[in-house]
């Protein structure tokens, strides 16, 4: 009976540890091979409960579907990035994930350490997500960015364009965004653009969705863009936008990349601003204020003054022989004021200084401006034009939103070839 017994023990003992292989097995299946790495079930149903987290509801059979979809496209996409930058050298440290992590967090304006907390028990998820992120932002920085071109020239057709009204429509606006990487993800895409639309009609969070959805940049930002001017926007999209009201969201788009579904979060009409040039002028003056211990009337020190300057202007000739004039009174309070005044902004100047320059050229002296109390020459230095501190923040809005349209769809087209060069074995 003791042998029995023991046998018994044996057995159950056998069929428990059978069991828990069992269940590990089913827990730790692979459901694709990525080259010669594998991913897990227990990898993506990690990443899938955190999509679901950010989402913050349970999902029908459908929906499920679909997030899991993306949810593995997702980290095939991140296997991929990560063996390229394995070969490249490309290393992400820890200090690099916790900068991440905290730059996120004040660009959504949470307290520190709140993405950690939101992630709980999916932290290692949670933090690899992020870490993947940085990679994939170094691969574009470094392999991505350097192959494309925007002329100074489109970049000042599209301004004009913009600004070619008397007014200018500007929209604060974010984004869901589902690539299309290669023709035979199309239908993919499709239907995952059109289910989450169908979860915004039935009344789901726009940043919600685009935190679990999007594969856009602005996703952590619940597709955040920002303020966009009426053709600043691929034409496809503008045109999206520009029907729509502050609160508005559009049907699916198709764009150059990808789909996308647009919402006004704001509008506003704005005056263009004058973005020509600005007239810039180097002066070297010669400043001479009435003397309080002279007991003359003002108008009579004035009027010697101008003469002492009129006298000046006609035997001076360079800037050499007027800094020697500077230098001779360099002591003297009454000249204080007198020097070379660096560059300045004509249109800044007082109306009094704007005129006695008019039309004056390099290596002139203006005429004489006499005040109340004190008087001016100018000599001009130089003179040039500086590109508009306005106009030079458009471009750099227009340039930095055409590297980014551009960029996106090579970064497309980047991964489509890693994709087709890789081995990838789906097993779900």
């Amino acid at each position: 009976m003791k042998k029995f017994m023991r046998f018994l023990v044996l057995v159950l003992l056998c069929l428990s540890c059978a069991a828990s292989v069992a269940r590990a097995a089913t827990v730790d299946r692979i459901v694709a091979v990525v080259n010669e790495n594998v991913i897990t079930l227990q990898d993506l149903n990690a990443r899938f409960e955190f999509m679901k987290k950010n989402l913050g509801r349970e999902l029908d059979r459908a929906h499920n579907r679909v997030l899991l979809d993306q949810a593995l496209n997702a980290l095939i996409e991140e296997e991929l990035n990560r063996q390229f930058a394995a070969e490249q050298g490309i290393k992400v440290n820890q200090k690099q994930v916790d900068e991440a992590v905290i730059g996120l967090e004040k660009r959504n304006k949470q307290p520190e350490g709140s993405f950690l907390r939101f992630a709980g028990d999916l932290k290692d998820t949670a933090l690899a997500q992020v870490k993947d992120e940085i990679i994939r932002t170094e691969i574009v920085k470094q392999f991505v960015i350097p192959r494309i071109t925007v002329t100074p020239e489109e970049v000042d057709n599209l301004i004009k364009g913009m600004l070619n009204t008397g007014r200018t429509s500007e929209r604060e606006i974010a984004q869901i965004f589902v690539p299309v990487t290669d023709e035979s993800d199309e239908n993919s895409a499709r239907d995952t653009i059109q289910s989450i639309y169908r979860q915004l009609a039935q009344g789901e969070g726009f940043e919600a969705l685009a935190r679990t959805y999007s594969k856009d940049k602005s996703a952590a930002e619940g597709g955040y863009i920002g303020w966009v001017s009426s053709g600043e926007l691929p034409p496809v999209m503008d045109a999206a936008v520009s029907k729509l009201d502050k609160g508005g969201t559009s049907e699916p788009v198709r764009g150059p990349s990808g789909w996308h579904i647009m919402k006004v979060l704001d509008t506003r009409e704005t005056t263009p601003p004058d973005l020509s040039a600005v007239e810039e002028v180097r002066l070297v003056q010669l400043h001479k204020t009435v003397n309080l211990q002279d007991k003359r009337p003002n108008s009579e020190q004035i009027a010697d003054i101008v003469k002492e300057f009129e006298d000046v202007r006609k035997k001076t000739r360079t800037l050499a022989a007027f800094e020697d004039v500077l230098k001779s009174h360099k002591d003297d309070k009454v000249y204080g004021a007198s020097g070379d005044m660096g560059w300045l902004s004509l249109k800044d100047l007082p109306q009094e200084f704007q005129d006695a320059l008019k039309g004056l050229k390099k290596g002139q002296f203006s005429t004489i401006v006499a005040g109340d109390s004190g008087v001016h020459l100018f000599y001009l230095a130089d003179r040039r034009d500086r590109p508009n501190k306005m106009l030079e923040a458009y471009r750099t809005r227009v340039t930095d939103r055409l590297v980014e349209s551009r960029g996106d769809r090579l970064t497309r087209r980047f991964l489509r070839d890693l994709r087709r060069k890789a081995y990838i074995d789906i097993r779900l």
